[in-house]
C-alpha cells in the first residue's frame, strides 16, 4: 500500500505539476535555459520533498522524539552590495525550502551549554530575479538554531547555516559577460536568519524569519563578486513527537581552569587567473601563529599573526617585468594581525577572525576576515589537531576559499 501511494504521488508531482501549484514554478520553469544538472537538481529536490512528506505521514510512530519537518516559502530581493556588480536584479526573489531538524534536550554536554539548540539540514530553491539575469539557486546545508527569548507559546531564534549551492547562470567571457556576480556553478552558501515562532498546537508551529543568503566561491574564479539576498521566510514546523518540558536534562558541564595555548596552522587556497574562458589556478600559501585563551566550555579566544604569499600576484609582476626579484616576493606577500573567537560543539567548531594588514602587498583594503568550520581529529587536554575549510574576505569582497590544517598545544 505504501509503495502504491508513493508511486501515485511521484507521478502526480512530476508529470502533472499544475495540480500542485505551490511547486509549479520550480519544476515547470522554461526548459530552454536548463542544463542537465539543473534538471537533476530539480528532480532531487522533488524527491526529497516527496520522501519527507511520505515518511513523516506514514512513519510517525517510528520517528524519535524531537525530529521535525518544516516546509517554508521565501520572498525577498537581491541587492547590489558593490557598484562593480554588472546589471540590476529585476523583480522579487521567490523560492521554497524544506528543513529537517532535531531538537536537542540535554543528552550531551554541548546541548546544555548552548541551551538546547535545534540542529538540522535544509534543501532549498530560489528564483533569484525572475530567472532572467542571475538565474536560479539550489542549495543544501546543515544549520544550527539558537533560542534567544522564550515565552509560553512563542520564542525568537537565530539560525546559522553553511553549505553548498548550485547557481544556473554564471560569468563567461565568451557568451555571458553581463553577470559578474558568479564565476562558477558551485558555490558556498551561507544563511543567517533571525525569526519568531508561535506554537499552534503541541505538534505544529508557525515560523517566520528575516534572513540573508550569500552565494560565493570565495574569489576562486574571476568575476565572482557574490550574490546577496534579503528575504522573508514563512512556514510550518511539524514535530510528530515533540519534546516536553520534563524531557530536558541539565548536563553538568565540566569545570575548566583558565588555560593558555599556542596554535600553528597552514592554509592552502586557490585563485584563478583572469583569462578568457578561464585560466590557470594559482596557489595561495598562508601560515598562522596564534595564542589562545579558553575559560568557558564553548568559547576560545585567539590573537595572532597571518603571513600570506600569493603566487598569482608574483606571476603577474614577472609577466609585466615590474619590480626586481626581491621586491616581487615582498609585494606578493601580506602580513596581518588578527583577533578571533571559536565556538565549540564537541569535536566541531565554528570560528571567525577579524584582522588588519601590517603589510598589505597588493591588497586594496586594510582589513580582512576569515570564517571556517573545524573538525578536531585528535583531541586531548594538551594536544589537538584539526582540518578546516575556510573562506577569506577583505571587507565584503571574497578573496579565496582554502583548506587549513593546524595544531593546538
Amino acid at each position: 500500500m505504501k509503495r502504491f501511494k508513493m508511486k501515485v504521488l511521484s507521478r502526480l508531482f512530476l508529470e502533472h505539476p499544475i495540480q500542485l501549484p505551490i511547486f509549479y514554478n520550480i519544476f515547470e520553469y522554461p526548459q530552454s535555459n536548463s542544463s542537465d544538472m539543473v534538471r537533476t537538481l530539480r528532480l532531487i529536490l522533488s524527491c526529497i520533498i516527496i520522501s519527507a512528506i511520505h515518511h513523516t505521514v506514514t512513519a510517525q510512530s517510528q520517528l524519535p522524539k524531537g525530529i521535525a519537518i518544516a516546509p517554508s516559502i521565501y520572498l525577498g530581493r537581491m541587492f547590489k552590495h558593490t557598484p562593480n556588480l554588472i546589471g540590476s536584479p529585476q523583480g522579487l526573489s521567490r523560492g521554497v525550502a524544506l528543513n529537517f531538524s532535531y531538537e536537542t534536550y540535554g543528552r550531551r554536554a554541548w546541548e546544555t551549554a548552548y541551551k538546547f539548540p535545534l540542529v538540522g539540514m535544509y534543501a532549498a530553491w530560489i528564483d533569484i530575479d525572475d530567472g532572467n539575469h542571475f538565474g536560479e539557486a539550489f542549495f543544501f546545508a546543515p544549520y544550527v538554531q539558537f533560542v534567544q527569548r522564550e515565552r509560553e507559546r512563542s520564542k525568537t531564534f537565530i539560525t546559522v547555516g553553511m553549505g553548498a549551492g548550485y547557481l544556473t547562470k554564471i560569468y563567461n567571457e565568451a557568451n555571458n559577460t553581463n553577470n559578474n556576480a558568479v564565476g562558477s556553478h558551485w558555490n558556498i552558501a551561507v544563511n543567517l536568519r533571525y525569526g519568531w515562532q508561535y506554537s499552534l498546537t503541541d505538534q505544529l508551529t508557525f515560523t517566520s524569519s528575516l534572513g540573508l543568503n550569500h552565494f560565493s566561491n570565495g574569489g576562486t574564479t574571476p568575476n565572482n563578486l557574490g550574490i546577496n539576498l534579503a528575504d522573508l521566510q514563512l512556514g510550518l514546523h511539524y514535530t510528530p513527537h515533540p519534546v516536553s518540558p520534563n524531557d530536558y536534562k541539565i548536563y553538568e558541564l565540566p569545570q575548566l581552569n583558565p588555560r593558555w595555548d599556542v596554535e600553528v596552522a597552514f592554509n592552502l587556497g586557490l585563485e584563478q587567473h583572469n583569462l578568457a574562458l578561464g585560466g590557470a589556478f594559482y596557489p595561495i600559501y598562508n601560515g598562522m601563529l596564534a595564542i589562545g585563551y579558553q575559560k568557558h566550555f564553548k568559547h576560545r579566544w585567539r590573537i595572532g599573526l597571518d603571513y600570506e604569499y600569493n603566487t598569482k600576484e608574483r606571476e603577474l609582476m614577472e609577466h609585466i617585468h615590474k619590480f626586481d626579484e626581491d621586491e616581487r616576493a615582498w609585494r606578493s606577500s601580506k602580513l596581518g594581525i588578527f583577533v578571533g573567537e571559536e565556538l565549540r560543539i564537541r569535536r566541531f567548531s565554528l570560528y571567525f577572525d577579524m584582522g588588519f594588514y601590517l603589510h598589505r602587498g597588493q591588497a586594496s583594503q586594510f582589513f580582512y576576515n576569515k570564517l571556517g568550520f573545524r573538525y578536531y581529529y585528535i583531541y586531548t587536554d594538551h594536544f589537538k589537531m584539526y582540518l578546516s575549510p575556510v573562506i577569506k574576505t577583505e571587507l565584503i569582497t571574497a578573496k579565496y576559499v582554502g583548506f587549513c590544517t593546524g595544531m593546538v598545544f
